[in-house]
């Protein structure tokens, strides 16, 4: 990234993931987010506080040069209390 972004800060983090009300659609709250900047803090389930990452060129910057990595994987119990499975 070439410029400085303002990140939401830890005091503000709004709970993720958000209530939808389409399926095909972001929530509201992310796409409020997403208008502040690219880069936010939001809050797991669990209390956790994690980055929102929802500009494209910024998720490419960052997976390209290892600082993050794709969520892949069989770990679909760290968000089963949310979807309000059995985990």
């Amino acid at each position: 990234m070439t410029h400085t972004e303002t990140p939401t800060s830890s005091a503000e983090a709004p709970p993720f993931p958000q209530a939808r009300t389409c399926p095909y659609a972001p929530p509201e709250g992310v796409l409020r987010l997403a208008e502040q900047g690219p880069l936010n803090r939001v809050r797991l389930y669990d209390g956790r506080e994690v980055w929102l990452v929802s500009g494209y060129s910024q998720a490419r910057t960052l997976l390209s040069v290892g600082v993050l990595h794709a969520f892949v994987g069989p770990q679909l119990e760290l968000i089963s209390g949310v979807a309000g499975g059995s985990g």
